[in-house]
């Protein structure tokens, strides 16, 4: 990962100096102290956040992996002067942790907590988690309208596990275990599909003058962008091309991957980092490369990466389809289903529940919307346009799980086929 300087604005700054090693983890920091003043904090003797304030927290800075050290003096004291607190962290590969300021200054119970985040962000869902630091507050529960409650019994310093919920707005209240009465109530809280948040419970619930009261405040982690993700499956598509392997990037990725098969096989995906890569194809064996192309990974998107076409055709030459799967949460009982257009010969299509016309001129090589429907056994009818067949398409679409089917293969010589990819929506 590539270390780069934060700017907090004018309240507070992140930097690293540059170094010749690569950096590893995100660290950030939070003050959650509610009657301690502004913070300057120091890692390994170096001044890397200034003047945070009480329930402020920094944006992630990029550190190296191994043992750091940390000091914590009085917003502008000079480097030289006794610490408020001192300690050490580890950072891990690939780790994100926030560092915490606790306790109150005035009973001498001022500590820093460590805190484990999530280093990777989830795919078609949001996540969010509490975490309860506010000294004065009992246990709590927390309840998401529309949901009901989440958390039970929070105890101070403490954090629950990731909610999986799916994009949209929300109320989130927090209130004394066991009660029925909001401490903490957040309005229209955004939770975005491939965000991390977290709510805080901040403050006193009886503060003494001049003290924090007590607050929430509902965070997006930005985690730096080297964490970013693409969930990827590959799809042997192109009829008549031989078992390919794939590489990615200059590395072996997919071996001997045959016409109608995908990788993985279990319905799951590869994760890749982000943005660019180099995708070579290669006859099954041998270093003869069939195809190379440069692709960009979005951020947090989940595709289907299909080799597509024909070999030596001008028509329909081989090359990639590059199709988006839509893994986002399901309501009990729901299933998903997307049709995808993959057979080089055959003209758009019309797909038939029934009578009803569900997908409407599906052309090579593409894929039509994604379609919720009750989990069942379903009978599709396929039709190409400007002609007269009428292919039948059975499925068995169950519950919180989404199928992409997949027509490949030529009419022409008889080939051609449906294939199904199901995917657990988890």
């Amino acid at each position: 990962m590539k270390r780069l300087p934060i700017v907090l604005g004018a309240a507070a700054a992140l930097a690293v100096p540059a170094t010749a090693n690569a950096a590893d983890g995100a660290v950030r920091v939070l003050h959650a102290s509610p009657d301690a003043p502004a913070v300057d904090v120091y890692v390994d003797g170096q001044r890397v956040v200034a003047d945070v304030g009480r329930g402020e927290l920094t944006p992630y800075l990029q550190v190296d992996k191994g043992r750091h050290t940390y000091a914590v003096r009085v917003a502008g004291a000079r480097r030289t002067s006794p610490p408020v607190l001192t300690g050490a962290f580890r950072v891990a590969d690939d780790s994100a942790t926030t560092i915490a300021a606790t306790g109150l200054l005035r009973r001498g119970t001022l500590r820093i907590r460590t805190y484990a985040d999530a280093a990777a962000r989830p795919f078609g869902s949001a996540s969010i988690r509490v975490v309860h630091l506010s000294p004065d507050a009992p246990k709590v529960d927390v309840v998401v309208d529309g949901i009901g409650k989440v958390v039970s019994g929070l105890a101070y310093r403490k954090v629950t596990r990731y909610l999986t919920l799916a994009a949209g707005t929300y109320t989130v209240r927090v209130r004394p275990a066991g009660t029925r009465t909001d401490a903490i109530v957040l309005k229209n809280v955004r939770l975005r599909a491939g965000e991390l948040s977290t709510a805080w419970a901040l403050g006193l619930a009886a503060p003494e003058r001049g003290e924090m009261r007590l607050r929430g405040r509902a965070t997006v982690d930005r985690l730096p962008a080297a964490y970013a993700r693409t969930q990827l499956r590959v799809l042997h598509a192109s009829p008549g091309a031989p078992a390919v392997d794939v590489d990615v990037n200059g590395e072996p990725a997919v071996p001997g991957l045959a016409f109608g098969v995908a990788a993985p096989a279990d319905g799951g995906y590869l994760r890749l980092p982000s943005g660019p890569v180099d995708v070579r194809i290669r006859v099954a064996g041998t270093q003869t490369a069939v195809f190379e192309q440069r692709l960009t990974l979005p951020p947090q998107a989940t595709l289907t990466v299909a080799a597509r076409g024909v070999v030596g055709s001008t028509a329909t030459p081989f090359g990639l389809a590059v199709l988006p799967d839509d893994v986002s949460p399901l309501a009990a009982g729901q299933a998903r289903v997307t049709v995808a257009h993959l057979a080089p010969d055959v003209p758009p299509v019309d797909v038939f529940a029934g009578e009803a016309k569900v997908v409407d001129g599906a052309s090579f090589p593409s894929a039509s919307g994604a379609l919720t429907v009750p989990a069942a056994d379903y009978v599709f009818s396929v039709r190409p346009q400007g002609t007269a067949l009428a292919l039948p398409l059975t499925a068995t679409l169950a519950a919180g799980t989404a199928t992409t089917v997949y027509a490949i293969g030529l009419v022409g010589n008889g080939s051609l086929a449906f294939k199904a990819l199901v995917t657990p929506i988890r």
